[in-house]
């Protein structure tokens, strides 16, 4: 089984691979991970008939307690970022949209092993866990017309999730059904775990100062910080006793441009495939970095798409 990811091809990606978990303001559906006054109404009442059923009062499905608790959805929302893949690798659409009109790549993954690099190492950022929303290997999105109404089944709390896991899970996974052509799955990940920060402006200076596993760089006029690859969440303390993690994401979250990236695991690369119109210089450059990193599969495959010459569609030719 494989999974792909359309990409604007940019220079040097092969060097040091990375791909961005997007928050959702950031992303072109506007109704994206939104939830409605009325779900929240649907599934605090279904919440209460559970408590009722086990003996129990619930004194959720307030007025009161559905804002506080669509305040406390957005919040934890918003510490989370979406990459999204498609199950079909060779769908002129996603080509034209999200691989820079055919002159970007398509990379395919093998979803035997997992695509980041920290996850191989058995890394606790991205762990599954009962007590966070994050998603470490792609899953499905389900599409329909309209909105998602909860059962009770999506509201009988299991005893080791934390409250809300399965609205806040549901609303990550459903879109309209005039997304379907992308035939997407995603991967949601924590903002505040990312192994590379971009942002538009600079933090106070001694944040990140001081600390080993950290690298703080100029670029285009971003500021860059760079964790080191087998740097975890409790080793990321500055010369202040601060986390550098939990600043980025709180600095961040005030800035015009806040970029999140995470390291991709070469050797989950099954195949790359880039588009009919990707430029015979750019594929020569990225082929180069491909052979110059020895952590890629040698069984890697490459190949570029040619517009078939008898239907609309693409055909694929070794490199």
């Amino acid at each position: 089984m494989s999974f792909y990811k359309y990409v604007k091809l940019r220079k040097g990606f092969f060097k040091d691979p990375v791909l961005r978990a997007s928050p959702r303001h950031v992303l072109n559906d506007p109704f994206e991970a939104e939830v409605t006054e009325w779900q929240l109404g649907d599934f605090y009442k279904l919440e209460n008939q559970w408590f009722a059923e086990q003996g129990q009062l619930s004194n959720s499905g307030t007025t009161d307690q559905c804002d506080d608790e669509s305040y406390w959805i957005d919040e934890t929302i918003n510490e989370y970022g979406v990459v999204s893949f498609s199950e079909n690798g060779d769908n002129l659409l996603m080509w034209s949209h999200y691989a820079d009109g055919h002159r970007g790549v398509v990379i395919e993954f093998d979803s035997g092993s997992s695509w980041l690099i920290n996850a191989e190492d058995g890394c606790d950022r991205f762990s599954p866990s009962p007590l966070d929303h994050t998603v470490e290997m792609p899953q499905l999105v389900k599409y329909q017309n309209d909105r998602y109404r909860f059962t009770l089944n999506d509201v009988v709390p299991n005893r080791y999730e934390i409250s809300g896991k399965r609205l806040i899970d549901t609303l990550f996974f459903t879109k309209g059904l005039a997304w379907s052509y992308e035939e997407e799955c995603r991967s949601v990940l924590r903002l505040e775990d990312a192994d590379i920060v971009r942002l538009g402006s600079k933090l106070p200076a001694a944040v990140g100062h001081g600390c080993d596993g950290v690298t703080i760089s100029e670029e285009g006029g971003h500021v860059v910080y760079s964790f080191l690859p087998d740097f975890e969440i409790g080793d990321s303390v500055d010369v202040n006793g601060d986390g550098v993690r939990s600043k980025l994401f709180s600095w961040g979250r005030c800035c015009a441009e806040y970029i999140c990236l995470y390291r991709l695991n070469p050797k989950s690369i099954k195949s790359i495939y880039f588009g009919c119109r990707t430029a015979d210089a750019d594929i020569e450059n990225a082929l180069r970095d491909i052979g110059a990193n020895s952590k890629f599969s040698s069984n890697m495959k490459v190949q570029k798409a040619v517009v078939s010459n008898d239907k609309y569609g693409l055909k694929f030719e070794d490199i």
